[in-house]
């Protein structure tokens, strides 16, 4: 299963997002709250040591309240505080203003900060707590206290109200988080782009590694030390196999040449019909296709290690292809051979090279044809270009065929069930040909199972 980088980072960032928005609340919940309980406490002080003249009238209280000069953080302690004066009414004398009285609560100094002359006390009454203040060292004067279950419900009214437009933003979240995920893949995958873009232009003829790419960031510098390391060991591992093809295909050469000149000798010296002159003549077929797959070896080789010098000179491809069609014997193959080929086309190329090439687009077409079917020739002129097609009909053009129909090796007629006379080589040399003309050969499948080998190439190529 093939996932994607981007949808997974999306993913982490989301969680990790979640993650730090819920930290975040829970810290904050807790360190608000602490710093709310030390607020409220400040303005039940603010409010004591300004405004206790006034105790005793509510609406007097408010407006001296309101007029304190530090800005109140809320109304809160101003509407819902509770006051103990100096002499408790009988309702008083059973609530917590008894128990700041008669049960001595710790009272503390206030915060420096505050630099009031006011002091502090927390008090549990009928399992309700109370924050209260009064004047420092009067244990009988006025007390302002304050219900932290009042303190509480404000404070989830701010968390409420925090969480509802938390939703509301929700989808800019998501937005940015996409953004992000898009910037941080870019930034992420960047030094992976170069590294692709260079592999691209990697083949046979560069593995060497001249051009070598400079890591941008520390952290890739041992992953392309690594990809270095690799190629140079590709490219030690190609160098190897070219030499011994070329090698073995030059070594061959020569005895095969004297064993195919010893084959023809002794078949003409032996009885004409005989047995032994058939079996000489087996030997001296197989010995002469070995011959031809020396030769298409060794030009794959040369190919290979850029060293195929084309001698370019003029060609007619149009009489050339007439005359490769009139001296061939359709009624040999049963096929027939339907030719389009626009007249006075002339190619500047290597002529045994493509004469080479023609024979075995021309070979393949026939083949892998069907019984009684027919081979396609088609050459015209397009612009500074020629284009050619042989196309034939076939068993079947699967999608291997079409995917491998160049690879060295591969035969088509290994997934039909047929034993077609070939080594896997034609296609693939005629790839190397066209390549030298910097040409292009292409595969398709046209309808009713027709296979197309179309090249296109310069009329007047420039070679190195």
């Amino acid at each position: 299963m093939v996932r994607s980088f981007k949808l997974r980072l999306l993913v982490y960032l989301f969680i990790g997002t979640s993650v730090v928005i819920f930290a975040n609340r829970l810290l904050a919940q807790h360190f608000l709250s602490e710093q709310l309980k030390e607020r409220l406490q400040l303005e039940l002080a603010q409010g004591l040591h300004h405004c206790g003249q006034e105790l005793e009238g509510r609406e007097r209280y408010l407006q001296c309240f309101d007029r304190i000069e530090a800005k109140n953080l809320t109304a809160l302690v101003a509407n819902d505080h509770r006051h103990c004066p100096p002499v408790l009414s009988s309702q008083e004398a059973s609530g917590p203003c008894r128990v700041l009285r008669e049960e001595a609560a710790p009272w503390t100094p206030t915060n420096p900060v505050w630099a009031l002359p006011i002091e502090r006390a927390e008090v549990t009454v009928d399992g309700q707590r109370w924050y209260s203040v009064r004047r420092t060292g009067q244990s009988l004067g006025d007390v302002l206290m304050l219900r932290q279950a009042d303190a509480e419900y404000f404070q989830n009214q701010i968390w409420a109200l925090r969480d509802r437009n938390l939703i509301y933003v929700l989808p800019f979240i998501i937005a940015a988080l996409c953004v992000l995920t898009l910037f941080l893949a870019f930034l992420a995958l960047r030094p992976l782009r170069q590294l692709e873009q260079y592999m691209l232009t990697l083949d046979s003829s560069n593995l060497q590694g001249a051009d070598q790419p400079k890591p941008e960031f520390i952290e890739f510098r041992r992953f392309l030390s690594i990809f270095q390391d690799l190629r140079a060991r590709l490219n030690d591992s190609l160098s190897r196999a070219r030499r011994f093809a070329g090698d073995a295909s030059h070594e061959l050469r020569t005895p095969l040449t004297i064993l195919r000149g010893h084959c023809e000798q002794l078949i003409r010296r032996l009885p004409v019909g005989s047995d032994t002159q058939v079996q000489a003549r087996v030997i001296s077929d197989e010995v002469e296709r070995l011959i031809t797959i020396v030769e298409k070896l060794l030009l794959l080789s040369r190919a290979d290690a850029n060293s195929i010098r084309p001698q370019m000179q003029p060609l007619n491809l149009s009489e050339t292809l007439e005359q490769m069609i009139g001296d061939s014997d359709p009624a040999q193959s049963g096929l027939q051979v339907r030719a389009q080929i626009a007249p006075g086309i002339v190619w500047h190329c290597d002529r045994s090279l493509v004469l080479q090439m023609l024979h075995n687009l021309y070979a393949n077409a026939i083949n892998y044809n069907r019984p009684g079917g027919w081979v396609g020739i088609s050459l015209s002129r397009q612009g500074d270009s020629l284009s050619l097609t042989v196309e034939n009909p076939t068993a079947q053009v699967s999608d291997e065929l079409l995917e491998r129909a160049f690879e060295r090796f591969y035969r088509a007629d290994a997934a039909h069930g047929r034993a077609i006379d070939g080594h896997g080589l034609g296609l693939s040399l005629c790839l190397e040909i066209a390549k030298v003309h910097a040409a292009s050969l292409s595969v398709e499948r046209r309808p009713e199972q027709v296979f197309a080998i179309t090249l296109t190439a310069p009329l007047n190529p420039k070679t190195p």
